[in-house]
């Protein structure tokens, strides 16, 4: 499941002022969709924002501005759950909507969305050249030091981190993690991606005791601040199984596996694919 900044879509949803009785049922349950979305009510959430949609599409029209805020939403939810086919259509549509409308900084939040989706479905040229464009735009809008830029350049350090291309992956990830911890301070999920996202480098260049170490580091403030049962608490304990597999140490793997799918199981449901990924990898090593 990709950690990397979904929520920055989710936020657009408050973007738009209330005016009239539909418009405050819409941003009424927008309200509740990034409630449960932040809680990793993965489930709930799902429901809420096709009834969302709908009633989007109904009360606005296909093309209008809030419908494609609703389908940029529903996109990320589908990423945040790995479920990247049926994210794309929604969130490539919200996109058109975003630059036809000329709603800019929107287009730029589903901009990085659509980039994680390219690199989860291994499009990676057109990942990087989404990535390239949007701190373009988003370095216009907010400046270069700016919470943004940051999520857009460690997002392109995980592209790059995914292709091997280590020498360009390290200095984003060291810039991205600057620019955070100078506006958010130490204890913030979006500093525990970014250890994720040096973990991850480390595991596939095989440094295993480092990866290891800044996995811990990612879970540390995972469950400071987003809790003990959140789905990206969930995804911390699955990469150090993966990394306890490969040192060998199959106890201590079937540990962080067994302690992913309970909250898996209670976030996404016993039958979510994720939910099963990871019943596959505890059959792998009984």
């Amino acid at each position: 499941m990709p950690t990397r900044f979904c929520i920055l879509a989710i936020t657009t949803l408050l973007n738009v002022a209330s005016a009239t009785a539909d418009v405050d049922a819409w941003a009424a349950r927008n309200t509740e969709i990034k409630t449960l979305f932040e809680a990793g009510e993965y489930q709930k959430v799902t429901k809420l924002a096709k009834i969302a949609l709908d009633k989007a599409i109904e009360e606005f029209g296909y093309d209008s501005h809030r419908a494609a805020i609703n389908e940029t939403a529903l996109g990320t939810i589908y990423t945040a759950q790995g479920m990247y086919t049926l994210a794309l259509p929604y969130v490539e549509h919200a996109l058109q909507l975003h630059e036809a409308n000329g709603n800019l900084e929107e287009a730029a939040g589903t901009m990085n969305n659509l980039a994680t989706i390219y690199e989860s479905l291994g499009v990676y040229d057109d990942a990087e050249a989404m990535l390239k464009r949007v701190i373009k735009v988003n370095t216009q809008i907010h400046g270069e030091n700016s919470i943004p830029v940051a999520h857009n350049l460690h997002t392109l350090a995980g592209l790059y981190s995914t292709m091997l291309r280590v020498k360009e992956a390290a200095p984003l990830y060291e810039k991205a993690m600057e620019i955070l911890k100078s506006i958010r301070g130490n204890l913030h999920p979006d500093i525990a991606y970014i250890w994720l996202g040096v973990g991850t480098l480390y595991e596939q260049l095989s440094k295993l005791g480092m990866a290891k170490s800044h996995y811990f580091n990612a879970l540390d403030i995972m469950t400071k601040t987003l809790g003990r049962e959140h789905p990206s608490t969930g995804s911390v304990y699955v990469r150090l199984g993966n990394v306890a597999k490969k040192q060998g140490f199959l106890l201590e793997a079937r540990e962080h596996y067994q302690r992913s799918l309970r909250i898996y199981a209670k976030s996404l449901g016993e039958e979510h694919e994720v939910t099963q990924r990871v019943r596959e990898k505890l059959r792998d090593i009984d």
